[in-house]
């Protein structure tokens, strides 16, 4: 499987929900083969027998190269053997010091013509091409599966779709596709090989593709091979995407399952740039797979992109404001929210830490439902200071319950430029304490849920009030909600947005007189 992020910037996805398996070990065991698709099994195979492969090197046009089979070995999963298969005769078959490796997953071996399975792992810097290959009655077993699901869906019948139909070329074993989850001005995806094809349903990769489990719905594209890229340590295959031709309707341990014809729900979503020198923002159209698992990562993975290509030379004191628009209802009004980011905390971290703090948001709020349209928008700031909390100090040592109360927060840049802001803060009527601390600390670390919402307006409204970097948030005792910075007592927020983004914390108290 090749993982690839176009265009110009090739990147592989980093995020947890959004996080992707280059080489999987998966693994199979022998079950009852399927004569429909000529195959062949595990017990009929032998030490030295030889037999081919089939795969993409350059263009669509699958070739030959021969193998010869080695063993069945046992796997760290219960019951589930692979088997060992050598590339031979590489110097003919291969560019000289190239190995296989990503892109080549799911390229059909052949013994006495029939099939016995798919190239799924390897190891690193080998000296020959040692492959490890999943038995073809495993990916039977999801196939089967695959069409179950997918029979379940439409009601029972598969030619009855609630989907809308594409129409396009059949793959063809040993031939290239790919799995894609953002398309348009960035494509984000990845590419692997067809295994066989039984109908209108394709079965590829000998491993799964993603982590979301085993029912998914992503478009399907044939895909060319612009060059295998040779390495000593794992070769990878530059391909693009050629024609849609159906979606990926299975995810399994074992393979992945296509079907023809059947085109996938997308997202539209547009993301745009204003930088401090330009009047007009740039603006990048995409498409994102309609998944609930998928959209918070391919958000983060697109903001990404855009930022590690348009910032490269925004100073590291300007600041990134960012705008959301989210519409999840047709007759309501999209849900709106924004953040504020640093330069100089984005390069130290990495771009992707740009949405990183929204990540909860988004899988709450999408867990049950999908936006219609996602629109963002990336503004540069060039006063973007970042100020850390010196200290925070009451203007009084002693208040009474019912009291105001003024705190004084310190704040310092790095070229020791400083700001002081006052809060006004007011002291519970029914305080019974001796002190009345407070912690003060900035808003984009602090818990975008006061209490975890249960309903997707609670999610609504909690997005609708998030906290920005640039929020100086004070968490003082009152208020109805519970937080780990004070034990047994309820709390509450007093926020005051400031110039500068902040950082740090710091705990204050005051004395409380007139209490008994």
């Amino acid at each position: 499987m090749d993982t690839h992020f176009r265009p110009g910037i090739r990147r592989i996805l980093k995020n947890a929900a959004w996080l992707l398996a280059l080489w999987l070990w998966l693994l199979t065991a022998a079950v009852p083969v399927c004569a429909e698709l000529n195959t062949i099994g595990l017990d009929q195979l032998r030490t030295g027998m030889n037999g081919y492969a089939l795969s993409v090197f350059k263009g669509q046009k699958p070739i030959r190269f021969p193998v010869s089979f080695i063993d069945v070995v046992r796997s760290e999963w219960p019951g589930k053997p692979v088997f060992l298969i050598r590339a031979i005769d590489a110097p003919k078959a291969f560019p000289d010091g190239m190995s296989l490796g990503s892109g080549f997953s799911g390229s059909p071996i052949y013994f006495n013509g029939r099939l016995a399975g798919a190239f799924s792992f390897m190891e690193m810097f080998q000296s020959e091409n040692i492959l490890g290959v999943t038995p073809i009655g495993d990916m039977i077993v999801e196939l089967e599966k695959a069409k179950a699901s997918f029979a379940s869906k439409v009601g029972g019948d598969p030619e009855i779709s609630r989907f809308e139909k594409i129409s396009g070329g059949l793959p063809v074993p040993g031939s290239m596709i790919e799995v894609t989850w953002v398309r348009g001005d960035i494509w984000a995806g990845a590419s692997g090989t067809v295994t066989a094809v039984d109908g209108d349903y394709v079965l590829a990769f000998g491993h799964e593709n993603l982590f979301l489990g085993d029912s998914v719905l992503f478009p399907l594209y044939t895909a060319k091979v612009s060059e295998v890229m040779p390495r000593l340590d794992l070769s990878h295959k530059i391909t693009n995407p050629v024609e849609e031709v159906g979606s990926v309707i299975w995810d399994g341990k074992q393979a992945i399952v296509g079907k023809i014809g059947v085109k996938a729900p997308m997202i539209p979503a547009v993301f745009s740039y204003l930088s401090e020198n330009d009047t007009y923002p740039v603006l990048y159209n995409v498409e994102i797979a309609s998944d609930s698992r998928l959209i918070p990562g391919a958000v983060k993975s697109v903001m990404a992109s855009v930022v590690d290509f348009q910032a490269h030379n925004t100073p590291n004191d300007s600041a990134i404001e960012t705008s959301y628009t989210i519409y999840m209802d047709a007759t309501k009004p999209p849900l709106n929210f924004s953040q504020r980011h640093d330069m100089r905390s984005i390069r130290r971290k990495s771009p992707d830490s740009i949405e990183e703090g929204y990540a909860m948001i988004f899988e709450h709020l999408f867990k049950d439902n999908s936006p219609s349209r996602i629109e963002v928008s990336l503004t540069e700031l060039s006063d973007g200071r970042r100020g850390h909390i010196k200290r925070a100090f009451f203007g009084k040592t002693e208040v009474r319950p019912g009291d105001k109360a003024v705190l004084y927060v310190e704040l310092i840049h790095a070229l020791e430029e400083k700001k002081t802001v006052e809060i006004e803060l007011r002291i519970p009527e029914n305080y019974e304490g001796d002190l009345y601390p407070v912690l003060v600390t900035a808003g984009d670390s602090v818990s975008p849920f006061e209490t975890l919402p249960e309903s997707k307006d609670e999610v609504i409204d909690a997005v609708s009030n998030m906290l920005r970097a640039d929020d100086l948030v004070v968490l003082h005792p009152g208020g109805k909600n519970r937080t780990p910075f004070f034990t047994g007592v309820n709390v509450q927020r007093t926020v005051k947005r400031v110039p500068w983004s902040v950082a740090g914390g710091f705990e204050a108290a005051v004395g409380i007189s007139g209490n008994p």
